[in-house]
């Protein structure tokens, strides 16, 4: 008996792209919004938030990016932190 093949199961190069891109996009615009809502008295919070991704952390999101094979896989979790040592405290995670 032959075996029927699935159709449709693979996701296209294009549709990855997409999920890429919005996935950047909303990690950029996740941490404008904390830089918006935070505490901003010295600027050294607002400027240390980062993405991280397999323990690589980015600064800058335009060197940032997850590869096609990743996303096809489900491997497309992000981190967003900050490196500052008190950002613990200024997030309210624990007392001062």
């Amino acid at each position: 008996m032959a075996r029927k093949k699935r159709q449709g199961t693979r996701m296209t190069d294009a549709a990855a792209r997409k999920i890429r891109a919005a996935l950047k996009e909303s990690a950029a615009q996740v941490i404008n919004d904390l830089i918006e809502v935070g505490p901003g008295w010295s600027g050294e919070f607002m400027e240390n938030w980062y993405v991280e991704k397999d323990g690589r952390q980015y600064r800058d999101l335009r060197n940032f990016s997850i590869s096609i094979k990743d996303i096809r896989k489900g491997k497309s979790s992000i981190y967003i932190g900050n490196s500052t040592p008190y950002a613990t405290q200024a997030m309210d995670l624990e007392p001062f």
